[in-house]
């Protein structure tokens, strides 16, 4: 017996719209996973394009969420003490992922990407994170601090251990941060502020440096800069020899300097004392000014 043409009709319909939205269906994956660690735990994420955000839980575990499809995994190996996140693709370079990421408070991170921003907030451990195109920022980490961009700018905040900052072609920020500091770039500004440090390094080729923070008895501070003006606040009563050059640049100070000390405008060389002279300041600047300034008039902060 022969079917009615409208049935038939109504099955192919059918068949057709299954295989217009099953290819759709199928590459609709995404990752939403949570493993035990230890709360030291040392997590390793590797993002070769798009995002890694890592915020800080008060769980011992590390939930990743992120938004890949079936061309590719999320790669989740170990537990415990030591956890790695890798993204491999099946057709060759990997799609770009955003991955949402948190972890325990102390645990320490290694993160890296090519194509890939980078943002970690709240952490209270260790912290290792590079890009090539991309920018970092980090809201805490307390022991080791690295962070690298080549094409991107860097920005830490509330950070306190070992910190060192490294650009390239972008701009470099750390506020609110304690510990000794290495701070350079080639192709940007560095801004210092807030800063509780007695070693403190920080050299651009092309940018200004600002520094905002404390001039600890002993310690030891150096900014350079080829093509920008050095700025440097000196707190009352600190105790600090300062020895300034600029060879076609010009030294001055926005407050008076220590009875006996005249300098000439336009001078381009300065070297002198406050109070016993124990900490070591050194500005060096090739086309650059070299400027002086109180606490709180070195650094422009931007309107709340």
């Amino acid at each position: 017996m022969r079917r009615p043409r409208h049935v038939l009709r109504s099955r192919s319909s059918l068949a057709a719209l299954f295989v217009l939205f099953a290819p759709t269906a199928a590459c609709a994956q995404g990752t939403d996973t949570t493993i035990t660690v230890q709360p030291t735990a040392r997590i390793q994420i590797q993002n070769f394009a798009g995002s890694v955000t890592v915020r800080a839980w008060d769980r011992n575990a590390v939930r990743v969420i992120a938004s890949n499809t079936r061309r590719e995994d999320v790669v989740i190996r170990g537990r415990d003490a030591a956890l790695s996140i890798t993204t491999v693709s099946r057709t060759g370079v990997p799609a770009p992922l955003a991955y949402e990421i948190s972890v325990p408070a102390k645990a320490a991170l290694d993160i890296s990407g090519t194509y890939t921003d980078i943002t970690i907030e709240g952490v209270q451990a260790s912290v290792t994170a590079s890009t090539v195109q991309g920018d970092v920022r980090l809201r805490g980490g307390d022991g080791v601090v690295s962070l690298k961009s080549v094409q991107g700018s860097v920005t830490v905040q509330n950070a306190m251990g070992r910190i060192e900052v490294n650009g390239v072609n972008k701009g470099l920020s750390l506020r609110n941060v304690s510990g000794d500091i290495a701070a350079e770039t080639v192709n940007g500004s560095i801004v210092l502020d807030g800063v509780e440090s007695s070693d403190v390094e920080a050299v651009t080729v092309n940018g200004r440096v600002t520094y905002e923070g404390t001039i600890r008895d002993r310690g030891r501070y150096r900014f350079g800069s080829h093509n920008g003006s050095i700025v440097i606040s000196i707190p009352e009563r600190a105790n600090a020899t300062i020895a300034a050059v600029s060879y076609q640049g010009a030294f001055s100070s926005r407050f008076a300097l220590p009875a006996g000390v005249a300098v000439a405008s336009g001078r381009h060389r300065a070297n002198f004392a406050f109070g016993d002279g124990s900490a070591r300041v050194e500005a060096e600047s090739f086309q650059g000014d070299i400027i002086l300034a109180r606490p709180g008039d070195a650094v422009a902060r931007p309107k709340e």
